[in-house]
């Protein structure tokens, strides 16, 4: 047995006080010790853009808005588990997957049943134990899955054909909605006010059928070749406005508005990530503050290359830096 599965496991009996021993938790090591590379390489979601809602206007596509859960991605396939980078998931998703074995047994044996058929399975890993930014601390488990997508070889299955088969499996899916509209703005205003509900959560992923035709400008939201993604977030307004100006004025910027409020909100995510995989001492230790400010570069740099190229790294690492130093300050008092 790997250092990792012990690490694993060790954690699952010191967390839960429960030993994952079954069949289902035996078919995840297995899984998992034969990981090589993702099928489909696992998708990063941008903010959108008015050429992609023009995009999808001039093409007429069916849109349909699912609710954005605050997790982490996992997928399953024949060629092993892996994580959002595409690597194999680490000791404690695996930990997570494991618990799940003995609290959802007949989830994972639906996954395993698709698996098996040659699917490829794209879930959130969430619950009150999993939640970065709070969304779930209420949900009635520690933790869940949820699937919101699934594919075939090298390519996703577009809704909403994927609703229709990942209910054959009975496999739970998000909650979601058609969108109808009849203009840009009209579709704009009815995303925003589905990103609003409270059963959306942080906002909704917005997934429409990928069209091959004038594409060249919407690259970054093609997902698998067949699918286009892209999410619409709820503005949470946590502080008074005074207390906002305040922070605002702390930090300062050259980047625009536009692009520093979304990558506000990316680096805000990636703070909150590294404090459910790190802990609240690391992330709020000044000795740590260089290691997060490259390891939140490197993540936004890889995970959205055209927002990232909008701004220096220099500009970029004093941001990362800014709002580390304002989470600390926000997380002592």
């Amino acid at each position: 047995m790997s250092a990792e599965i012990e690490k694993a496991i060790n954690l699952v009996q010191r967390k839960y006080r429960v030993l994952p021993s079954n069949e289902e938790a035996k078919w995840i090591i297995e899984l998992y010790k034969s990981s090589s590379k993702p099928l489909i390489k696992p998708y990063h979601i941008e903010h959108p853009t008015q050429q992609i809602y023009a995009y999808i206007v001039e093409h007429k596509l069916d849109v349909y808005a699912e609710s954005k859960y605050d997790g982490t991605h996992i997928q399953f396939s024949q060629t092993g588990i892996f994580k959002h980078s595409s690597d194999k998931i680490a000791f404690d998703q695996l930990a997570h997957l494991l618990f799940l074995t003995v609290t959802e047994t007949e989830l994972i044996n639906k996954i395993k049943r698709a698996v098996d058929e040659g699917f490829i399975i794209e879930c959130e890993l969430f619950g009150r134990d999993y939640t970065p930014r709070g969304f779930h601390k209420d949900y009635s488990k520690p933790l869940d899955l949820i699937i919101f997508e699934i594919g075939k070889e090298d390519f996703w299955i577009t809704p909403p054909e994927k609703y229709k088969i990942l209910e054959e499996f009975k496999l739970p899916i998000p909650y979601y909605e058609k969108v109808n509209y009849n203009s840009i703005n009209d579709l704009m205003e009815k995303l925003s006010i589905l990103a609003l509900k409270p059963e959306t959560f942080e906002g909704v992923v917005v997934k429409t059928k990928f069209v091959p035709n004038g594409h060249d400008i919407i690259q970054e939201y093609i997902k698998g070749g067949s699918l286009i993604v892209f999410k619409v977030k709820k503005e949470i307004q946590e502080l008074t406005r005074k207390t906002q100006a305040e922070q605002e004025k702390k930090v300062e910027t050259n980047i625009d508005q536009e692009t520093f409020k979304i990558l506000r909100e990316e680096i805000e995510n990636e703070i909150a990530k590294l404090t459910i995989e790190k802990g609240l001492d690391y992330v709020t230790d000044k000795r740590n503050i260089g290691e997060m400010i490259n390891e939140i570069t490197n993540r936004l740099q890889s995970a959205h290359p055209t927002l990232t190229m909008k701004v220096d790294t220099r500009s970029l690492k004093k941001l990362i830096a800014n709002l580390i130093i304002l989470n600390m300050t926000k997380s002592k008092k």
